[in-house]
């Protein structure tokens, strides 16, 4: 009988296991690299997100003394 015929023997099992070893590594990899790059791009966000806010608060002074200064 052939031995790919779905009959195990232990080199095909250790195989297997070899595999599914590799494979669940390869997931912690994977896994590892997307939380890497969601971390950077919520940084890049986060950087954003100040510099829009200091520019915001930049036009309401800008307004506010604007305003101070004109007449009615």
């Amino acid at each position: 009988m052939p031995r790919w015929s779905g009959e195990k023997n232990g080199r095909t099992h250790q195989t297997e296991k070899y595999f599914e070893e590799s494979s669940s590594g390869a997931q912690l990899e994977i896994n590892e690299l997307k939380q890497r790059e969601f971390q950077e791009k919520l940084h890049e966000t986060e950087q954003f997100l100040e510099g829009s806010s200091n520019h915001v608060q930049s036009l309401e002074q800008e307004l506010w003394d604007h305003n101070k200064t004109s007449e009615f």
